[in-house]
């Protein structure tokens, strides 16, 4: 395993940069969350809380984890929508361009696990990827490729996310 996939994969389901998660504090994720939920009292409706709750958050309260981590679920949700939902039903597939060193050949590439990644697979590595464990979702990710793709290592990302049709 060289790198994250987990990340450059966030960035692209959601389109911003860095993706909602736990390397970013809380009141970061609560604004992205926000955001793509629409308002407070719509996101305190998803999280099934209070728009108080919400409002305290706000102003500088912080919750306990079980809270903080509904919150990245949330944001990472809310804001991947429509790729998120043709990435789990299967309708995009993963695609990786980088410099990639497969059998001792190192060059620019871009590979499609996808392709050979049971749908199933992606929507577990997807499913942990929602929770905001980037490092359990890269170690599914690298897994999967080395057992349905090919072991590679890749030194220098480009791109992770979900591109065409299956």
């Amino acid at each position: 395993m060289s790198t994250t996939l987990s990340g450059p994969m966030g960035e692209d389901l959601t389109r911003r940069r860095p993706a909602p998660g736990r390397g970013q504090s809380f009141h970061d994720n609560l604004r992205v969350a926000e955001e793509a939920a629409g308002s407070g009292r719509a996101l305190g409706r998803h999280l099934g809380i209070a728009e108080s709750t919400i409002r305290g958050w706000r102003h500088g309260a912080t919750p306990r984890r079980p809270r903080q981590d509904a919150v990245i679920e949330a944001a990472r949700r809310l804001s991947s929508v429509g790729r998120f939902g043709r990435a789990y039903s299967g309708e995009t597939e993963l695609v990786i361009r980088g410099t990639v060193t497969v059998s001792n050949d190192t060059r620019p590439r871009t590979i499609y696990p996808g392709r050979y990644i049971p749908l199933t697979v992606i929507r577990t590595i997807l499913d942990y990827w929602l929770t905001g464990d980037d490092d359990d979702t890269d170690q599914m990710l690298w897994s999967a490729i080395d057992t349905y793709y090919t072991p590679m290592d890749i030194e220098h990302i480009t791109f992770v996310g979900f591109e065409g049709a299956r």
